[in-house]
């Protein structure tokens, strides 16, 4: 939320409102380091924090958090109008019989419910009221809620997958040279100064074929480039470990230049091919770490490889596999997301509802990379994953 000092909003001299941020870590003895974080135009992201040595510093692409806050006794606004009809004609549409069967069979083998889950599934959503409806139907990362018992959150995100998958066939993304790579491995590498890549033009058709969308939440061109530097750290922060950033797809955008380059000195990405579907195994681990209390879950909705015990337990084949200590087709090793060789600017796109984090590296070393500027959530702007242009409510 934006910073307000006598009942005006604080912002830049260019207008641009500011929130408040806090430096990774446990600061100066013990206390935190708090900034000032730009929330919106060419700056947005961007957290400002001076030092206890006086030294001004501007933190781009992690190693801070954004502190939100809401008035005391205020609950959450709830999604009017929406009906059980909002989630039931998707889940009809949507979902075939096998992913009804893999909800079915990853909620029974875990042993948290019994019978026609699937059947128990749909009548518990038919009995939500219009604020839970609303936040199923929403890019909320985690939805706690007794129907988790059932699979809703496996629910959640097998529906957000396919509902992806038929917005870019929908609009013909699907015939996209590159779509079938993206589809499975969930990161593409090009070379940016590729003539066949087709310039500026072919970026913002990448864009879309990776989207799904013609024009919402896509960058006019001419696309606006901004300089995100992450200098490695002693103490790694939360973005070192392996990691979703959501349960629905979501497209994030580098930009890696040589000179000077990104070698595993700068602490590059990992990310974890494949991961980004939701196979049998990522769906046990999902599904595990969903169940009440769900404490790891309701903490971090960004959910952690290994940050639930539970889950671990649930899924140790995926884990495993992730970590580069065992074979299987639902998720490959993390390995480091290196430039394209001999190529002067790489261009990388990647779904980061796929295992990925920031990788080690030298401390000291910086990684350089350009983001797309702007209101962009690092890559494209972050939009309802259940939307369709058929749909009988605007979400």
């Amino acid at each position: 939320m934006p910073l307000w000092e006598d009942g005006k909003a604080v912002a830049t001299e260019a207008g641009d409102q500011l929130g408040l941020c806090r430096v990774a870590g446990a600061g100066l003895d013990g206390r935190p380091l708090l900034g000032t974080i730009v929330l919106e135009g060419p700056d947005m992201g961007i957290c400002h924090v001076v030092t206890p040595s006086g030294e001004a510093k501007e933190l781009a692409g992690g190693l801070f958090h954004i502190l939100q806050a809401r008035p005391i006794g205020l609950a959450p606004k709830c999604a009017e109008g929406a009906v059980p009809d909002d989630l039931l004609w998707r889940v009809e549409r949507f979902l075939t019989a096998s992913d009804r069967a893999l909800i079915a069979r990853v909620v029974q083998d875990a042993g948290t419910a019994e019978g026609d889950v699937f059947a128990q599934l749909v009548e518990g959503l038919r009995s939500m009221d219009s604020c839970e409806l609303g936040e199923v139907l929403s890019a909320s990362r985690f939805v706690p809620h007794p129907l988790n018992a059932l699979g809703l959150h496996l629910l959640r995100s097998l529906l957000a997958e396919r509902m992806a998958d038929a917005r870019a066939a929908e609009r013909g993304f699907d015939k996209h040279p590159d779509y079938d790579t993206w589809s499975r491995q969930g990161l593409l590498l090009k070379d940016l100064d590729d003539p066949k890549l087709g310039g500026e033009k072919g970026v913002q058709q990448l864009l879309r074929m990776a989207s799904g969308e013609e024009s919402e939440g896509i960058p006019e061109l001419p696309l606006r480039w901004q300089a995100r530097n992450v200098t490695v750290q002693e103490n790694p922060d939360q973005q070192s470990q392996l990691h979703i950033d959501t349960f629905a797809p979501i497209v994030k955008v580098w930009v890696f230049q040589n000179p000077p380059g990104v070698s595993v000195d700068e602490g590059p990405l990992l990310f974890a091919r494949r991961s980004h579907r939701n196979s049998e195994a990522k769906l046990r681990w999902m599904h595990a770490y969903a169940q009440e209390p769900a404490s790891e879950a309701r903490a971090e909705p960004s959910f952690r490889l290994r940050g639930c015990a539970a889950a671990r337990e649930a899924a140790p084949d995926f884990i495993e596999a992730v970590q580069g200590h065992a074979m299987l087709e639902a998720a490959a090793a993390a390995l480091p997301v290196l430039p394209l060789p001999g190529v002067r600017r790489t261009l990388v796109l990647a779904d980061t509802s796929a295992l990925h984090a920031r990788g080690s590296g030298v401390p000291g070393r910086v990684r350089s990379s350009w983001r797309l500027a702007g209101d962009s959530d690092g890559g494209l702007k972050r939009l309802n994953p259940y939307r369709w242009k058929e749909a009988k409510h605007e979400l």
